[in-house]
């Protein structure tokens, strides 16, 4: 249903974010500015 795709793409949004800020985290560790 619409409820069951907008919660799965809540999840992988959130998800993606995640990753996105984890590898952003890890690259400032290595590379500080």
């Amino acid at each position: 249903s619409d409820l069951f795709l907008a919660v799965l793409f809540v999840l992988i949004f959130l998800y993606g974010v995640y990753h996105v800020a984890r590898w952003a985290s890890s690259a400032v560790a290595v590379v500080p500015l």
